[in-house]
């Protein structure tokens, strides 16, 4: 009976060995990433606040005009400095530095002649060279050294059968305009009026 006994026992524990066993097999194999099933994304988060804007940067300097270097005179009134009554012609001097510069680098003159109307707010302006009748004006630009002794602007004015003193009563005045290359090359300003030249340059006459 004891001899039983004793195997009994240990047919016991065997089984509960297997039991345990099997049951740490199935524990595993369950707990394998491979067999395992993803669980759900998890719900996004709130966005954060915006940041504050920066502070604006400093103004920058402002640009130049486009006309900035556009020169346009005042009206200035006719004085001539020879007068020829024999040959009845006249011309004035108008003074401009730099002039062989300025045409080597394709600057445009032009001159206007402005004349009031007596007793009359009326005027009229006419870019030069100007002919009507026996009255002729037109000027000459350029290094005129040997010549007159200066540089800039000679008007010449002609009265056949008149006195050319007359166009210095002040009814008459002259204006003259130099763009310079840059600004010429891009419109076409000999074929513009006096009102057409002052828009285009956007000029404060």
């Amino acid at each position: 009976m004891k001899t039983i006994k004793t195997t009994s026992r240990k047919t016991i524990f065997k089984n509960l060995l297997h039991f345990f066993f099997a049951i740490a097999l199935i524990f595993t194999a369950a707990c394998s990433p491979e067999d395992g099933r993803d669980g759900r994304d998890g719900i996004n988060g709130i966005n954060g606040t915006n940041g504050n804007d920066g502070e604006p940067g400093e103004q920058g300097e402002p640009g130049e005009d486009g006309n900035a270097n556009v020169q346009v005179s005042d009206w200035f009134p006719i004085q001539f400095d020879h007068v020829d009554m024999a040959l009845e012609y006249a011309r004035m001097y108008i003074e401009i530095p730099n002039t062989q510069q300025f045409i080597d680098n394709g600057g445009i003159v032009m001159m206007f002649l402005k004349q009031q109307y007596p007793n009359s707010d009326d005027f009229a302006i006419t870019p030069l060279p100007y002919g009507t009748g026996d009255i002729y004006l037109y000027y000459a630009f350029g290094k005129q050294i040997d010549t007159y002794g200066f540089e800039g602007f000679t008007f010449f004015a002609s009265w056949i059968g008149g006195d050319v003193t007359q166009l210095e009563n002040g009814d008459f005045t002259l204006q003259y305009v130099l763009i310079p290359g840059a600004e010429g090359r891009n419109a076409n300003v000999q074929e513009m009026s006096y009102e057409e030249i002052i828009n285009h340059f956007g000029l404060d006459i």
